[in-house]
């Protein structure tokens, strides 16, 4: 009897080994899918700033279609 004891003990003890492998593994991909979600924000964030930009773009252009319109006008 004991063992048998002492196999069971011995297995639940690589069992235990083989759940803590399998939770750190869970942990590292938590902390992967987090640094992509962060990626994700920031390349969200530069697109947006991208159509801030392009919006004032397409204002200054035409700003300057008019103001050529005024110049034209007077040449």
């Amino acid at each position: 009897m004991k063992v048998w004891v002492w196999e069971l003990v011995r297995e639940l003890v690589k069992v235990w080994e083989l759940v803590r492998e399998v939770v750190w593994e869970l942990v590292s991909v938590w902390e992967s899918v987090w640094e992509l979600v962060k990626v994700w924000e920031l390349v969200r964030e530069v697109v947006w700033e991208l159509v801030s930009v392009w919006e004032l773009v397409w204002e200054l252009v035409w700003e300057l279609v008019k103001v050529w319109e005024v110049v034209w006008v007077w040449v």
